[in-house]
């Protein structure tokens, strides 16, 4: 098997938006777009921000094209988003890890680029510019080869895909053929009873009047409240009072204590104190019973069983002695 190329350079572009739409950030639409039209973000607890999603900036980073060239001038690219500040990390940072390699050591340089930039990366800008270097890098592997990327990984699993739509028409999405339609909520928690506009809204005209799902599908008649709208744990807490412990969903079976191997009597009927002693109903914890109860019943305090006679000797096997 011949020797591929390898890598001569690695570049990164920036491209503009005229407001047209176009490029790898989906959000960089003109005015009037469905996707830019008051949209529940975290940002809606500001009003000034509600409205429009790139009033606080969504879309100030824009797109990034990588590309690698080989020695014998074939290119890879990839597209991505990160604008400057993602093509000055590719360019000034993770250049280094590609030029004069191999292009087949695609794992190895995923991993270099990774932990090099651990100290200012792991998430976010820095990974969205990792993520593009990586696809331009199988892309130019691919043209090596002559091999289609699904190839390289591994071939086809499948004959077909199916595919949900995401818009502001679910019902134009189930006409085209899609599987399912995830359409964008107007309001969110923060907006209070305006949260309820959701629900009309697909109730009404968005709503399938068919077992087509939509993942937008929100049912109008069970919610009267933002707080049933979002059910939190403080949302609960105001309908049953601060005096009442609130029982986890999922609180599964208590571990029973274990015997420590040492001479010491345990106390194997008190509840071991963890993080979720305060989540359990009261009515799990006993009244101690005083002591002339306990010697009524023919048993010792802090044991729940008769006591087992013991020996005069005793063996501490974690000190590795007899003692008496």
């Amino acid at each position: 098997m011949s020797r591929l190329p390898k890598i001569k350079a690695v570049r990164a572009f920036v491209v503009k938006n005229d407001g047209s739409g176009g490029g790898a950030d989906y959000h960089d639409q003109g005015d009037g777009h469905w996707i830019d039209d008051h949209i529940a973000t975290p940002m809606a607890k500001y009003p000034e921000y509600r409205q429009s999603r790139r009033s606080f900036g969504i879309n100030v980073l824009g797109t990034l094209v990588v590309e690698i060239e080989a020695e014998n001038g074939v290119i890879g690219f990839a597209v991505t988003t990160g604008g400057e500040p993602a093509a000055y990390i590719v360019e000034k940072h993770l250049a280094r890890f590609l030029e004069g390699r191999d292009p087949t050591e695609v794992e190895k340089i995923w991993d270099q680029m990774y932990f090099s930039t651990q100290y200012y990366g792991r998430k976010g800008l820095v990974v969205n510019a990792i993520s593009g270097v990586d696809l331009a890098l199988w892309d130019l592997l691919g043209r090596l080869r002559q091999e289609p990327v699904f190839a390289m990984l591994g071939g086809p699993v499948r004959d077909e895909l199916t595919f949900y739509a995401t818009g502001a028409r679910p019902d134009k999405a189930k006409e085209l053929g899609f599987i399912g339609g995830k359409m964008p909520l107007h309001h969110g928690p923060a907006e209070g009873e305006e949260a309820r506009a959701n629900c009309d809204a697909c109730s009404t005209s968005f709503r399938p009047p068919t077992i087509w799902r939509s993942r937008s599908a929100v049912d109008a008649a069970a919610p009267t409240s933002a707080a049933q709208l979002f059910p939190t744990k403080r949302s609960r807490r105001r309908k049953i009072g601060h005096s009442r412990p609130i029982k986890p969903e999922k609180s599964g079976h208590r571990r029973p204590l274990k015997r420590r191997k040492t001479g010491h009597r345990q106390h194997e009927n008190r509840s071991p104190v963890t993080a979720n002693t305060f989540m359990t109903p009261l009515k799990d914890f006993a009244t101690p019973k005083t002591d002339d109860e306990m010697a009524a019943s023919g048993r010792r305090r802090g044991s729940s069983r008769s006591p087992k006679p013991t020996s005069a000797k005793r063996s501490s096997k974690w000190r590795g002695k007899t003692r008496r």
